[in-house]
């Protein structure tokens, strides 16, 4: 898979511009969900102890969840992210350090925001060797699973304006099983606070689609906002990570 920045020249063919993207204009409208959301307050201490047990759930258990605050990135992810409103929290290993929030779509849509690590090994914010990886690896997993697919073949590189956080992303034309149409699917992938951030966002399309997208759907520039004033409003607070990859506990509404 190829890839090119924002403002680069794309490769010839139908994919020649710059692909993007977020303008700081659109990501100002957002906001975090909820005032000093990203402290530990101290009713948010209270509950801590009654909230250990979400973050103590075996590997693969799903759990309603309508907000959710993250010990290791030190931010509490609202209970609308984009317009989309929080409904699961999956975890996948017995930590509970590596898990995904899924979002309401209407539309048969599907949303999920997966915050996760493998080696715990510190590495750079933003897009680096190890996030590209990740990136390719999704893509790798479309094309094995879904034979009729069609690839963009490049990522795309971005970046969200405020916190600064560089970021890649591609997408896929994909026809899922007990599925009447086809679906645009994109992933996206960048670093923060020595964890992967990742977002699978894919909805139905219609017959007159033939080609993967070339620029964001807005409904993912809309939760690329969301994230960057979330992640912006925790850098400018001093939040320190408590270890990385070393959860204490959790808050789960």
């Amino acid at each position: 898979m190829t890839r090119f920045e924002e403002g680069a020249s794309a490769p010839e063919g139908p994919r020649r511009k710059a692909l993007l993207h977020v303008t700081e204009g659109g990501c100002g409208k957002m906001g975090v969900a909820r005032a000093g959301s990203v402290r530990l307050s101290l009713a948010m201490t209270a509950v801590l102890a009654v909230s250990a047990a979400y973050a103590a759930l075996p590997a693969n258990t799903s759990t309603p969840c309508s907000t959710w605050f993250d010990p290791v990135l030190q931010v509490e992810f609202p209970e609308r992210l984009g317009g989309f409103p929080m409904v699961a929290r999956r975890v996948y290993n017995s930590g509970g350090d590596n898990y995904s929030l899924s979002y309401g779509i209407k539309g048969g849509g599907v949303f999920d925001l997966y915050v996760f690590t493998f080696d715990h090994e510190p590495m750079a914010d933003g897009v680096s060797a190890k996030s590209r990886a990740q990136l390719d690896e999704a893509a790798n997993v479309v094309r094995l699973c879904y034979k009729n697919s069609k690839s963009l073949g490049m990522m795309v590189g971005g970046k969200l304006p405020k916190c600064g956080l560089a970021y890649e992303w591609t997408s896929f034309l994909v026809k899922f099983p007990r599925s009447v149409g086809r679906s645009m699917s994109i992933a996206l992938v960048f670093s923060w606070r020595n964890r992967f951030v990742k977002i699978r966002y894919s909805m139905p399309v219609d017959g007159a689609t033939t080609a993967p997208c070339e620029t964001l759907p807005k409904a993912v520039q809309d939760v690329l906002c969301g994230l960057d004033d979330l992640i912006d409003h925790a850098n400018k607070a001093g939040n320190q990570i408590t270890g990385a990859g070393t959860p204490a506990s959790s808050k789960s509404l």
